[in-house]
Formats: C-alpha cells, sequence, structure tokens
C-alpha cells in the first residue's frame, strides 16, 4: 500500500505541476482538480489492497496444490503396499518430505522393547544421550497410550512430537516427529 500511495502522490504532483493551470507550480486554480487528486489517490490504495489480496491468495493456492500433490502421492504408495514394514516406511519418508522434519517410527519387537524400525533418513543418528532420552519418552507414549511433545498437554518444551499408533482396542507403537 505504501509504495502504491507514493507512486499515485508523485503521480498527482506531476499532473499538477506540468498539466493543471498555471503550469509549472503546485497551486491549484479549480477545486474540480483537487477531487480529482482524492479519487487518484484512492484509486491507487483499491489497486494496492486488491493486488495483496490476489498476490495472498496465489500463495494460499500454491500451498494446497502442494498439499494435494502430497495427498496424491501418498495415497498411490498406499495402494502398493503389500506389507505393513513397506507402508511405515513410506509413511516415514512421504511426512518427512511433507513438513520437512525427520520421522522415525518405533514399534515392539518380541521381547516387547520398542525397537526404532523406520526412519526418515538415513542420518538418523544411533546411540547417545539424546536417544536415549527419546526412547524414554516413546516408552511413556507407548504404555500411556497419549501424545506428548511440542504442541501437546505432556513435556511441551521437547522438541519433538510423540504420537501413539493407536487403535480403540491398543496401542501399536510410536510416532516421532522431530521438529
Amino acid at each position: 500500500l505504501g509504495p502504491a500511495l507514493f507512486a499515485a502522490g508523485i503521480g498527482v504532483l506531476a499532473l499538477d505541476f506540468f498539466f493543471v493551470a498555471p503550469q509549472l507550480s503546485f497551486t491549484v486554480s479549480d477545486l474540480r482538480y483537487l477531487i480529482s487528486f482524492g479519487v487518484y489517490l484512492s484509486v491507487a490504495g483499491l489497486t494496492a489492497s486488491m493486488a495483496e489480496r490476489l498476490k495472498r491468495q496465489a500463495v494460499q493456492a500454491h500451498q494446497r496444490e502442494a498439499h494435494t500433490a502430497s495427498l496424491y502421492a501418498f495415497s498411490q504408495q498406499i495402494g502398493a503396499v503389500s506389507d505393513v514394514s513397506s507402508l511405515l516406511d513410506g509413511v516415514t519418508k512421504q511426512l518427512s518430505q511433507t513438513i520437512g522434519a525427520e520421522t522415525a517410527v518405533y514399534l515392539p519387537d518380541e521381547s516387547g522393547a520398542l525397537r526404532r524400525v523406520h526412519v526418515s533418513s538415513a542420518e538418523a543418528i544411533d546411540g547417545g544421550e539424546r536417544v536415549r532420552e527419546e526412547e524414554v519418552v516413546v516408552r511413556m507414549v507407548y504404555e500411556e497410550g497419549e501424545e506428548a511433545g511440542q504442541g501437546s498437554h505432556t513435556l511441551r518444551e521437547l522438541p519433538g512430537r510423540y504420537l501413539p499408533l493407536r487403535t480403540e482396542d491398543r496401542t501399536y507403537g510410536v510416532l516421532v516427529v522431530r521438529l
């Protein structure tokens, strides 16, 4: 809005100086020109606000298109799935691409211990204090069946989001999104 009003103001001053009697001065002898100048400035403001709204709508349309393309690619992956392992692998990779964060899935093994079975990137860190802390939170989320981490009511200060993979009767694993 500012640049549009500035350009319109310069245009009005140039029009007044070069074409409105008395020429080569900024004085206006006819009141109708002052009304015209006000209309020019109003039209410039209206045009600028409409252009800003159009630009915002174009950005939103682009975001919706990217979201729809991501959902379409994911639906194609799900249609080609033959087992749970490839489904979880596709989910972690697609989720990682869509939101731009590393994702992982923890599932219990035969002994009941939770193991990280799928990760979105090959750069997943093995060992270290961060992974041990993550495993403690994953165990808590698995046992309680409630989400934790950023954006939830439990352990909000954590940099990730921990979501239980559950149905009505039980929890099957935990999805970790490292924000």
